[in-house]
């Protein structure tokens, strides 16, 4: 198994190579070949930009080198996760069959873009490991991954086995994150044959990547309230690690300056649910073919599950940007004005509508729970 799998990334197909030398009697070096990717990963990125010096390096303790190496790291991806770290979101369903396959988990390429955040082929939420499946180096990876698999495996049959659930919520629940991935996946298949920076559609790809940073920007629990991001993962997919990204620092008084400064890293979270949801509302904020479709479907689900959500467009913007004069509305009046027109246009549009605070006075009379304000 010399040769690359399908997408799969540089480092995934080295730490795949070590595995089987361990296993086999291979002449592989696989001790200084692990140790190559280790100093890859503290000066470098393990995945792109692979030079010629370092496909020699690489071939000398190989058996055999494929002869698309270097095409494998020759270009990032936009919204390329930087931190080697924090690239540890998969599939599930591409895992098990890795197993069976590969026996190793191979990790790929596109699961280094911040914008992939649904499976292409199974059409899921991409996982993360986090929590007790965290791991401190990127070598780590297939066996935290292998032992996530069997253990939410076993999670699951015992869940079904034990817990008493009633339908109407299972089934609700299972529509919410249904109508999230349609969303999402709106967006995110149009970013996926994008690898280059400078493609032909930068200019919208900078708009998405700009409200998803929004979105995704960190918050001081207990200063700030909870975004409307973390809330809706927090209610969908249950109460997640926070990582470095998510908060940087617990200060309670964050002045315009440091706010952008922490913005130009918020998007990197490692969580896909979170990346996962901020593009989904950004595809209905900008109202992408079929999204708000699924947006329909999603506030549907989420009434019968006892979630009040934003149920318009403009709604949805001072949902998940916060209030009026808050530091993420005022960067983002900022960054609009730098816009084409007809986006432009639109974002301001949103902006000047009146018709939020007349829903929010309607949801006050609601019985339901409503996050806004909290």
């Amino acid at each position: 198994m010399t040769d690359f799998a399908e997408d799969e990334s540089i480092s995934s197909w080295i730490y795949r190579q070590t595995v089987y030398a361990r296993q086999t009697t291979a002449t592989t070096d696989w001790p200084l070949l692990l140790s190559f990717l280790r100093e890859k990963e503290l000066t470098g990125d393990i995945d792109f930009h692979y030079s010629k010096q370092d496909a020699e390096v690489v071939s000398r303790l190989v058996n055999v080198l494929p002869s698309n190496f270097l095409d494998q790291g020759i270009s990032a991806p936009l919204w390329l996760l930087s931190d080697n770290r924090s690239r540890v979101s998969f599939c599930s369903l591409c895992v098990e069959r890795d197993l069976l396959v590969f026996r190793v988990p191979v990790w790929r390429r596109s699961w280094s873009a911040g914008w992939c955040v649904v499976c292409p082929e199974h059409k899921i939420p991409m996982a993360t490991l986090q929590g007790l499946y965290g791991v401190l180096r990127t070598e780590d990876r297939h066996k935290s991954v292998s032992r996530y698999f069997l253990e939410s495996r076993d999670r699951r049959t015992r869940s079904a086995e034990n817990r008493e659930i009633s339908v109407k919520d299972s089934s609700c629940h299972s529509r919410q994150i249904q109508a999230l991935v349609g969303m999402a996946w709106s967006l995110q298949r149009l970013f996926f044959p994008t690898t280059e920076v400078g493609g032909h559609n930068q200019q919208f790809f900078e708009i998405v990547l700009d409200m998803c940073g929004a979105m995704l920007r960190f918050y001081t629990p207990g200063a700030e309230g909870e975004t409307y991001v973390q809330w809706i993962c927090r209610q969908i997919f249950g109460r997640e690690p926070l990582a470095a990204f998510d908060v940087p620092a617990k200060i309670t008084n964050v002045d315009y300056e440091q706010f952008c400064m922490y913005l130009e890293q918020s998007a990197q979270t490692p969580s896909a649910h979170k990346r996962m949801i901020a593009l989904a509302l950004t595809a209905c904020i900008l109202e992408a073919d079929s999204a708000y479709q699924y947006w329909d479907d999603f506030v549907v689900a989420s009434r019968q599950c006892g979630m009040l959500v934003a149920d318009s467009p403009d709604w949805l913007y001072c949902a998940a940007l916060g209030p009026v004069g808050s530091h993420a509305r005022r960067w983002h009046l900022n960054r609009i004005r730098e816009y084409p027109p007809l986006f432009r246009d639109h974002f301001l549009q949103l902006i000047n509508s009146s018709m939020p605070s007349a829903k929010l006075k309607a949801a006050s009379r609601d019985t339901l729970y409503f996050p806004i304000g909290e």
